[in-house]
């Protein structure tokens, strides 16, 4: 086989020295304080003294990208794996125009209905929606006779929809925090007001393009800033590959698929605990509420005593259900999301718990309208109960037992699950608050817009940030990356350099307490996508 066929990329070589001396030239006048740190982190030198480096491991190349050339280094993110879309982020410096991108390259599914991520960007700038990065171009990366470099592992695997896999790059115009960066939880809230809302984000993604995210989680979440020193931070979404518009969630619905889609620690509880349900803009809104407290867990000092254990069972337990091999979970962020009153109770920030309080309220509220009872008849397996076995003396006990009459006036108890509707009855409980964004989004600007409530109080936060150093250091839980694009947060496994993080992946123990296979949300996705291009097939 040839370099290429081996995944050697053409486009890739040796940089320039004067290049590369340009871009560390260029480090500060930078845009912002961030993207200086970054060209320091992208080239392996020392961001106080320049002229001493860090690292040998990670020579700067120059490669070729929709006709410009670029200076690339360290990766900002890459994921270690062998099998997968093996998504990299690089700070990418443009030679001629001594400007700064991000180029995303990853290894994208190629096969009938699989939907590149720039033709996602597309439809949402077509139709206005903001607060989503700016994609400048994208390319197939092709070999040296002008082809698509594709995989080729996929012949040889035993398995008979493995998907073709192929060299694919984006040119984001942004380069932007990990959502993890923020300074203090007042921030943080209006981070989240900015991805879910303000000035549109996932609202106007779902409602101006009739796409659904299907992924929030905390590593597609960043921080935009432009400028230097003290400047406004603005929430954006990011990686909208796994996203699904409203045709596909309507196709996937009729035809009785489970829905696989998105990042373990961060589904809807629903989602989890009946993965054959329809995904719906609630499950999504949900999402954002995780996020929320996993950060809290993450950044904070509460009361949770043995917080490696608590993370574990709520965000990463799974069980294999043995009558169809399912993956369930979400049975602890079931019981959160039904109580009144939050997870956690955080030290030495009121604000913040009576935000947590308001949270629980909100989503308590929300599931009262939800009857579990009516899902788990219909997308539970049914089991047959095994006959019962009286013995003799019972049965003529029971048998004497029966000659007695019950009151006439006792009336005869209804069928719960004999409603056609999983809402429970209008006037049993208030409204489905997390159907839309309105309910979660007004809670947030609450807490951060300095308007006075109801009772003329205006929500204020303390003065001294109670954000802490990472609890998850060093712990099972780590998430293993800060961002796709960025190293801010080292990963804690040893095998593997600080800044290789990768997707935090669902840890997932079976119901024998051994841990299962981690899949990640692009495995998970690419399971799902061989199930629809079978059904494809089957329809033609």
């Amino acid at each position: 086989m040839s370099r290429e066929q081996l995944g050697f990329d053409r486009t890739v070589s040796p940089a320039n020295p004067e290049n590369v001396r340009s871009m560390l030239a260029y480090a500060p006048d930078a845009a912002s304080d961030y993207v200086e740190e970054q060209i320091y982190h992208a080239l392996s030198v020392d961001s106080k003294d320049p002229a001493i480096v860090t690292s040998s491991r990670w020579p700067a190349y120059e490669l070729t990208m929709c006709g410009r050339r670029y200076v690339v280094g360290r990766p900002m993110f890459s994921k270690p794996s062998l099998h997968g879309r093996c998504t990299q982020g690089f700070l990418a410096y443009e030679i001629e125009s001594r400007t700064v991108r991000f180029i995303k390259d990853c290894w994208r599914p190629d096969f009938h209905g699989a939907r590149p991520e720039h033709e996602v960007y597309r439809r949402l700038n077509d139709a206005g929606a903001e607060n989503v990065l700016t994609c400048l171009g994208y390319e197939d990366v092709r070999s040296s006779g002008g082809s698509w470099q594709v995989t080729r592992t996929q012949k040889a695997v035993n398995r008979s929809r493995a998907p073709t896999f192929g060299h694919y790059r984006l040119l984001i115009k942004e380069v932007c925090r990990p959502l993890t960066d923020f300074h203090n939880f007042k921030e943080f809230t209006l981070i989240m007001c900015d991805a879910i809302i303000v000035p549109a984000a996932h609202r106007d993604a779902w409602e101006k393009a009739g796409i659904l995210h299907h992924d929030v989680s905390v590593n597609n979440i960043l921080i935009y800033e432009d400028g230097r020193g003290k400047v406004e931070q603005l929430g954006i979404l990011c990686d909208w590959d796994l996203c699904k518009d409203r045709e596909q969630i309507e196709r996937n619905q009729k035809k009785g698929m489970p829905d696989r889609t998105g990042t373990w620690p961060f589904r809807s509880a629903l989602s989890l605990q009946f993965p054959g349900m329809p995904y719906m803009l609630s499950d999504d809104v949900e999402s954002f509420i995780h996020v929320y407290h996993y950060c809290v867990l993450r950044f904070h000092e509460t009361n949770i005593c043995n917080l490696a254990s608590f993370v574990e069972y709520t965000y990463n337990a799974v069980r294999v259900r043995e009558s169809d091999g399912a993956h369930i979970g979400g049975k602890n962020k079931l019981q959160q999301m039904l109580s009144s009153s939050p997870p956690m109770e955080v030290l030495h920030n009121h604000t913040l718990h009576q935000l947590l309080v308001d949270i629980s309220l909100l989503s308590s509220q929300h599931y009262s309208t939800i009857d579990i009872a009516r899902l788990r008849q219909t997308y539970d397996p049914q089991v047959q109960e095994p006959p019962l076995d009286l013995e003799q003396g019972h049965e003529s006990r029971t048998a004497r037992f029966s000659k007695r009459q019950l009151p006439q006036d006792v009336p005869k108890v209804q069928n719960a699950t004999s409603k056609r509707s999983f809402v429970v009855p209008s006037g049993v409980a208030g409204e489905p608050l997390l159907h839309n964004h309105e309910a979660l989004f007004d809670l947030f600007v609450r807490y951060t817009s300095g308007v006075k409530d109801e009772t003329g109080k205006v929500v204020r936060w303390p003065k001294t940030n109670t954000k802490c150093a990472d609890l998850f250091k060093g712990t099972r839980v780590a998430s293993r990356k800060s961002n796709n694009f960025s190293s801010s947060y080292p990963s804690f496994d040893d095998a593997h350099s600080q800044d290789e993080a990768e997707r935090t992946t669902k840890k997932r123990k079976g119901s024998d307490g051994f841990s299962l296979p981690g899949l990640d949300s692009e495995e998970s996705q690419e399971a799902e996508e061989e199930e629809e291009e079978d059904e494809d097939e089957i329809e033609q």
